[in-house]
């Protein structure tokens, strides 16, 4: 009984020690945003710490693209920990250039090279002058227009670095490879996200190979978990 109350005790003073956890929510694009909180909060904690043992943050956590963004800041930190094997360092070495290289990462899956982006501009001034021409019809705005192409063009050919189309546009899906309704007149556009798994293993090199990262930052220096 008096084990198990100085164990709960223990416990107890363990959770009135401060931490700092970073949790990325899903949200697909929202992903980008926290890409630039995290560089903003990292600069603004990190001018604070005077022990340079002293992590940025203790735990990071997300689901769904938080987690994406999650697991290439802590592959990073691995990665500069090996870097460092054998010679003297500290955490918040570990942590420098996590901030560049989430936002690398970012940058890399929305840079998609294409002919519609180089017909943009001249698609956006021809409207501009449709609306011009006819002000008496309620036109919808340039700005709308082209989100309107570019989410077509994504639905129809996919993200370079993001997703792939698994059928031919304007083609749905074939019959062979659709699910829960076969149909011939049941319309799937099904995508493959074989280029996300390949731009995440990019960046997060601990996750080639189909690894899961877990892992403890508080001891890191010491011992990975995976």
């Amino acid at each position: 009984m008096n084990k198990m109350l100085i164990s709960m005790k223990q416990c107890l003073i363990s959770l009135h020690l401060n931490h700092r956890a970073l949790v990325f929510q899903g949200g697909g694009s929202l992903g980008a945003y926290e890409a630039g909180v995290f560089h903003v909060l990292y600069h603004w904690i990190k001018k604070d710490i005077h022990d340079k043992n002293e992590n940025i943050f203790d735990i990071i956590a997300g689901t769904s693209i938080g987690a994406i963004n999650a697991s290439i800041i802590v592959s990073h930190i691995l990665d500069r920990k090996e870097e460092f094997d054998g010679k003297e360092s500290s955490n918040l070495r570990y942590w420098e250039g996590s901030p560049e290289k989430l936002i690398d990462f970012w940058r890399y899956v929305s840079s998609t090279i294409d002919y519609f982006r180089l017909w943009t501009p001249f698609l956006k001034s021809s409207w501009d002058n449709w609306r011009n021409f006819f002000p008496f019809f309620n036109i919808p705005s340039c700005e709308a227009f082209r989100r309107y192409l570019s989410t077509r063009r994504s639905l129809a050919f996919g993200e370079q670095n993001v997703f792939s189309p698994q059928f031919l546009f304007p083609f749905a899906t074939p019959m062979f490879n659709k699910f829960f309704d076969y149909t011939p007149l049941a319309s799937w556009h099904q995508y493959s996200n074989n280029p996300l798994r390949s731009s995440i293993e990019k960046f997060a090199k601990k996750l080639s190979n189909g690894q899961i990262i877990k892992t403890d930052i508080k001891k890191i220096v010491n011992q990975d978990y995976f």
